[in-house]
């Protein structure tokens, strides 16, 4: 089961992490359902539910209602939405991906079309844009994908080992390159994003950790492999064939 959400992120992890807690007590399907549906009641959180606990399903939790299964579903701006439904698709097996054996043709029309839209994109419309980042929930295992982008303003992000000047646009605002890593195993929460002109990365996991691990001077090899690591300890296996 995966579990995305729109609005606070305190609710929205408190909310999660309890779940993940319960579950190894026994909790059933229906009791994670009607825990996150209580907290949406103030309308300060919604959740999606992707889950192959009862075979594949999706579910919207918003303002106190739990929706039925739906094909597909969204929480906020609509209109990115046709614009990946419109996106043609190659039809030859295997694209898209380094190991097709691994995924489901859904899974790589999803993949192809969101990248297609998002990929290096600074900004969609006024509400839509930033980082991108890219969840598959599959019959294979529900995992992070990689994913980059680029930032177009001023950004903070702390003192460096040898600060590196970047070009700087016309505007006199500066491009950031920021690419999302995530691991080749799947079932565990780990990501890092990764800047490459200062060699910085922020290693994350929201159910094990309140803020990300800081790396400085690494490169995207080196972060790679440590999401991969991570992922592995925290029970992320490769899936050759769907359960």
């Amino acid at each position: 089961m995966t579990i995305s959400f729109a609005g606070s992120v305190e609710i929205a992890l408190r909310t999660i992490r309890r779940l993940r807690r319960e579950v190894s007590n026994g909790w059933k399907y229906e009791q994670i359902l009607e825990c996150l549906r209580s907290n949406t009641m103030e309308g300060e959180c919604d959740f999606i539910v992707s889950s192959h606990m009862q075979g594949p399903e999706i579910r919207i939790l918003k303002e106190g209602r739990l929706s039925e299964p739906v094909d597909f579903g969204w929480l906020g701006d609509f209109s990115p939405i046709p614009l990946m439904q419109n996106v043609p698709v190659p039809q030859e097996a295997g694209f898209g991906v380094k190991f097709p054996q691994w995924s489901s043709p859904e899974e790589r029309q999803f993949i192809y079309s969101f990248r297609s839209v998002f990929g290096g994109r600074v900004r969609l419309s006024d509400a839509v844009g930033g980082l991108p980042i890219v969840q598959v929930s599959s019959p294979f295992g529900h995992c992070y994908q990689n994913a980059a982008s680029s930032y177009i303003s001023s950004m903070k992000i702390g003192p460096v080992p040898d600060p590196v000047e970047i070009a700087a646009k016309e505007s006199e605002q500066r491009e950031y390159r920021v690419n999302f890593i995530a691991s080749a195993e799947r079932g565990a929460a780990v990501m890092a994003t990764y800047f490459a002109q200062i060699g910085v990365a922020y290693l994350y996991s929201p159910l094990e950790d309140d803020e990300p691990a800081k790396l400085l001077d690494i490169s995207m090899e080196q972060t790679s492999e440590l999401v991969g690591q991570k992922a592995r300890e925290l029970g992320g296996t490769i899936v050759q064939t769907p359960p």
